[in-house]
């Protein structure tokens, strides 16, 4: 089968290591929240809770049309939707449903405020920082292309080292 790769760090992960995460993983679809591997399984990952994922079609916060989700992590999920106000795709992270406290809302917030403020050909435009019926979220602009941490793995997978150019490009 794939090899397993930590989802943090695209370090490859031990037989025993791999095991445990499957386990953890078992009732996950990770298809669902982008999280598939390059030959087309599975990346094993730490649990994430993924009830509360917008399906595609609906209508968030009245203007934001779900047309596919692109990731999950520990406090929110990242949707490709169209705006329709705006007329456009946008990227709009919300916070898992479960992780919704004056906290992670607060953070969110801080996340958005301190992107918008940046301008740089590495750093996604901040659109909106809002809340619809108790729900936080920002909208970012959508880049096309792959993951930083797809690319990480890919590197990994490869033996390659992510050389200073690169590297300071990301930072």
């Amino acid at each position: 089968g794939d090899a397993a790769f930590c989802p943090e760090c695209g370090t490859a992960l031990r037989s025993t290591q791999t095991a445990n995460l499957k386990t953890a993983n078992a009732n996950t679809d990770a298809s669902a929240i982008g999280m598939e591997t390059i030959g087309g399984g599975e990346t094993m990952m730490p649990p994430v809770r993924v009830d509360g994922i917008l399906e595609p079609g609906t209508v968030f916060a009245n203007r934001y049309e779900i047309r596919e989700t692109l990731g999950a992590g520990g406090m929110g999920v990242v949707y490709r939707a169209f705006d329709k106000v705006g007329q456009t795709e946008v990227a709009l992270k919300v916070i898992h449903p479960h992780r919704i406290n004056d906290r992670e809302t607060q953070r969110l917030k801080q996340e958005g405020l301190v992107a918008r403020n940046l301008r740089h050909k590495n750093i996604v435009a901040v659109y909106d920082i809002n809340e619809c019926n108790g729900q936080s979220f920002i909208t970012m602009e959508l880049l096309a292309g792959e993951s930083l941490r797809d690319f990480h793995r890919k590197r990994q997978q490869q033996g390659k080292e992510i050389s200073f150019h690169t590297a300071s490009c990301i930072i």
